[in-house]
C-alpha cells in the first residue's frame, strides 16, 4: 500500500466523519463537536504521510508505517507509527460515541419510566 492510498483512506474517513457530524439531529451538540474534532485531528497525520510520499510506504501488520528505497531497504528517518495512530484515534472515538448513546438513551429511558409512573397514579 503506498502513501497516496492512506491519504484517500483518511480522507474519506474524515469526509465521512463530517457528513455524520452535520447531519447529526439539533439536540445532541456534544457528538456533533466531538465527530468535528475528531475530523479535524484526523486530518493532522496526513501531513506526516505526504512527506515519504517519494518512497514505497506501508502499513506493516504490527501497525508500524514504514518506507522503503527502491532497493528495497528501509528508510528509518521517515518511520513513523502513522497506522496505528490513526487506529487509536478512531477506535477512541467510536468509544465515546458508543459511551455517549448509551448516556443518552439510559437517561431517556429514565425520564420514559419516570413519566410513565406518574401518569399511572
Amino acid at each position: 500500500m503506498d502513501g497516496l492510498s492512506i491519504v484517500t483512506g483518511i480522507a474519506m474517513t474524515v469526509f465521512l466523519l463530517f457528513y455524520l457530524a452535520f447531519n447529526i439531529e439539533k439536540n445532541h451538540p456534544f457528538l456533533r463537536i466531538l465527530t468535528i474534532f475528531a475530523g479535524v485531528f484526523t486530518l493532522l497525520l496526513i501531513p506526516s504521510i505526504t512527506l515519504n510520499l517519494e518512497n514505497d510506504c506501508s502499513i506493516l501488520s504490527d501497525g508500524t508505517y514504514k518506507c522503503y528505497d527502491s532497493g528495497g531497504s528501509v528508510v528509518t528517518p521517515t518511520e513513523s507509527t502513522v497506522g496505528t495512530q490513526f487506529l487509536s484515534a478512531y477506535l477512541w472515538y467510536i468509544r465515546i460515541f458508543v459511551a455517549y448513546l448509551f448516556v443518552y438513551y439510559g437517561y431517556t429511558a429514565l425520564e420514559w419510566l419516570k413519566h410513565s409512573f406518574k401518569q399511572k397514579k
